[in-house]
């Protein structure tokens, strides 16, 4: 269990500590992990989700970024912390998730707001945007893309990322909190309809 935070006041202490209960709860009476909650998921999850921003932080020192979907702040507090970036945004769709991260994640370069990433209408442009398994979540991942491409500076970078699956698109991929999962040809002929894609990266993991 963490260390009660000394800067909360006892309510929000509280409330942080139900929500670590309930996602606890999630994957023991569930077997189910929505969000990425260090300390309250498996290494296995812990290391997948932390390699991405581990790698990513290289790129965004002296950099605006925007962290799309950011769940519960902590690799949106890594790129502000670790990487050095001058101001990082943290976007997602729920209230109770974006309190969270508020609440355990404090830095002066950090800023949370509740956004859905396929309405968005943000006129601030940004050198980074970071959106990590997001977009097989959306209804409508065309309009998240145009919003992206809207909301980078003029020679911004973006980093998605997405699982690959066997099929070139699937309509009902096993994950239920999926709506859509692509093949690996299949997703690069998606997101160049409105990015230019530079490199391609594969995560592998040990078996």
């Amino acid at each position: 269990m963490r260390e009660v935070d000394q800067r909360l006041s006892t309510e929000d202490e509280l409330f942080c500590t139900r929500y670590e209960l309930d996602t606890l709860s999630g994957i023991v009476n569930h077997n189910r992990l929505e969000r990425w909650l260090p300390g309250f998921c498996s290494p296995h999850t812990h290391i997948e989700h932390e390699a991405r921003y581990n790698w990513v932080k290289q790129f965004v020192d002296g950099k605006t970024v925007l962290d799309i979907a950011c769940g519960t702040g902590f690799g949106t507090y890594m790129l502000a912390k670790q990487g050095n970036a001058s101001a990082v945004t943290g976007w997602d769709i729920d209230e109770q998730t974006i309190r969270y991260a508020s609440l355990r994640h404090k830095d002066p370069r950090l800023h949370f707001e509740v956004k859905n990433a396929e309405r968005f209408d943000e006129n601030t442009l940004f050198d980074v945007i970071t959106s990590f398994e997001t977009i097989e979540h959306l209804n409508k991942p065309e309009i998240f893309l145009q919003n992206i491409d809207r909301s980078l500076r003029s020679g911004g970078r973006c980093f998605i990322s997405t699982p690959i699956s066997g099929m070139s698109e699937n309509k009902q991929p096993d994950n239920p909190f999926h709506i859509t999962e692509w093949g690996f040809r299949r997703f690069q002929e998606l997101v160049r309809q409105y990015l230019t894609i530079d490199e391609i990266y594969l995560q592998l993991y040990k078996m």
